[in-house]
């Protein structure tokens, strides 16, 4: 970012300080900046959205809802958020406000799901009285999560819409410091993700996964099931490292229309400008190496590239 943006190089104790000072003198001119990145379009992350956030934006920039968290630690704030007297009630008002997200031009859903899910189907009973009180056990939160979870990927699914999916990561939980996060890995998680998943086949699913442990569990998941679909690279993934590794096991096992190179939760397009030359950095450099050891062409690594950067998001994103 600093030296494709802003043209600085050197010693990073040089160019923090000036970085820092180049970007406080404001934000790089939108349609510059779009240039750059030879951005067609993009889906921007945000907990609500306003119509005059996107005015004069409409065909690049498209909105996409990060509001619903369905980890253990979260449902009290998703049930805080939704009201209701009852659990059919609070249902009723997911299903509404999917619904109403949709109207006003939001298809597309983004949030957390816990390290620690594990589909647990519970009687409609039991769960009525878990929603009546808290609850500090883990079964009785996952049937929880479970609920709402179906009702969420049912209502999405009714509305044309698409759910994306953030795993992988621990942070902001009791105990931790502020800016205090880790890649976490359940081999539980997965076979539970083949579960939901499967109860809803008319609804499209992106993953976005902070830790390349998950990766095989992930891109296999991907591969068996339609409605699946594998976004880039979260957190503590987005390392070139892994993203090298992850892009390898992509081009084994998965089409092209079921991945996509470049998601990011950057806060801003400067931000983002930098993760994504790293992505594409290393993208080139695992095509590079096919085709030195002979397992691609250069017209075919090209093709890839065309493929991963604008195709297969059109698709699997398409309004």
């Amino acid at each position: 970012m600093a030296k494709g943006l802003y043209g600085l190089e050197g010693e990073l104790v040089e160019v923090i300080p000036a970085l820092a000072q180049k970007v406080a003198s404001g934000p790089w001119p939108w349609e510059e900046l779009r240039a750059k990145l030879n951005l067609e379009a993009a889906y921007a992350c945000g907990p609500v959205w306003e119509e005059e956030q996107l005015k004069g934006k409409e065909e690049i920039v498209r909105p996409m809802l990060e509001l619903l968290n369905f980890g253990s630690h979260q449902l009290s704030f998703l049930k805080e958020m939704l009201g209701g007297s009852s659990l059919k009630e609070s249902r009723e008002r997911l299903t509404k406000f999917v619904h109403k997200q949709v109207r006003a031009g939001v298809r597309h859903f983004a949030g957390f799901i816990g390290n620690d899910f594990i589909y647990t189907p519970i009687s409609p009973l039991r769960l009525a009285d878990i929603y009546q009180r808290p609850s500090s056990e883990l079964a009785e939160a996952n049937g929880l999560a479970t609920y709402y979870l179906d009702a969420f990927l049912e209502a999405v699914g009714q509305a044309g819409g698409m759910a994306q999916f953030y795993l992988g990561s621990k942070w902001n939980l009791p105990g931790m410091e502020n800016g205090e996060s880790y890649p976490i890995v359940s081999h539980r998680l997965v076979p539970s993700l083949v579960t939901l998943f499967r109860r809803h086949p008319g609804t499209k699913v992106s993953i976005m996964n902070a830790t390349a442990a998950l990766g095989q569990e992930l891109t296999v998941m991907a591969r068996m099931l339609n409605n699946v679909s594998l976004a880039g690279f979260w957190w503590h993934a987005l390392n070139p490292p892994y993203i090298r590794r992850q892009i390898e096991e992509r081009l084994s096992l998965l089409p092209l229309n079921k991945w996509v190179l470049l998601t990011t939760d950057s806060y801003n397009l400067e931000w983002c400008y930098g993760k994504i030359a790293l992505a594409i950095h290393c993208l080139a450099q695992v095509l590079a190496r096919k085709i030195a050891e002979g397992d691609l062409g250069r017209k075919e690594a090209l093709q890839i590239g065309k493929w991963l950067l604008y195709q297969a998001p059109s698709e699997i994103y398409e309004r």
